[in-house]
């Protein structure tokens, strides 16, 4: 770990002074480093002033976005287009604004209940103008046999999700940001995997039927 002063003369970072008294640092900028011991090509660093009674986090790179984005990348499959959505999301928190990601959230909530109806409409019994009346949980309620169980099962997220948009703060919405986060990625996880799982049950299927017929002559 190195920290930098920020030097208000030459307007660059510099290692600060073994003689310079306490107060003397107050008030200003620094870039606190930390360095990989295995890489130390790999290092983050905090920009923060200090103050008499608190020490102030201004930013960071790489940033909580650029951290986060390869890990939601396996979700483009799923997500198609929507993935835009989820790192938008992702960068509104990184940057601090609460609301604004939970927008963002629901619109990926709503897409997956949406287009899920769109793909099975034909097997269940109600027509597409009473599902577009029907209160958001009771959507999920009709879909529940072809809707990813974690979603059914707390299909009130959705609830919360639209009540942090209209009603509560954005520092209450920061809070909550992780867990619907987290709920969502358990949502396409199972997605994913029902994907995989399809795609691998076709190749086989194929492979079966292929041999068989070779075989057989």
């Amino acid at each position: 770990m190195r920290i930098n002063i920020f030097d208000d003369v030459s307007g660059k970072m510099r290692i600060p002074k073994k003689e310079e008294t306490f107060n003397s640092y107050l008030n200003k900028r620094y870039v606190l480093t930390y360095r990989c011991t295995r890489d130390k090509g790999h290092a983050i660093l905090f920009d923060l002033i200090v103050t008499d009674d608190k020490i102030i986090k201004i930013g960071q790179y790489p940033s909580v976005a650029d951290l986060v984005i390869p890990e939601i990348a396996k979700y483009k499959s799923v997500l198609g287009t929507q993935y835009r959505e989820l790192s938008k999301a992702v960068g509104l928190f990184a940057h601090g604004i609460g609301i604004g990601s939970f927008v963002y959230l629901r619109r990926i909530i709503e897409k997956l209940v949406f287009d899920k109806y769109s793909e099975v409409a034909d097997r269940i019994s109600i027509p597409s103008e009473e599902f577009e009346h029907q209160k958001f949980d009771v959507k999920i309620e009709t879909l529940k046999e072809f809707l990813p169980n974690i979603l059914v099962e707390n299909k009130n997220v959705y609830g919360i999700v639209s009540k942090g948009i209209h009603e509560l703060s954005e520092d209450e919405c920061l809070e909550m940001f992780p867990y619907v986060r987290a709920g969502i990625e358990l949502i396409l996880d199972d997605l994913l995997a029902e994907r995989e799982r399809k795609a691998k049950e076709k190749m086989f299927e194929k492979f079966v039927a292929q041999k068989t017929g070779e075989l057989r002559k």
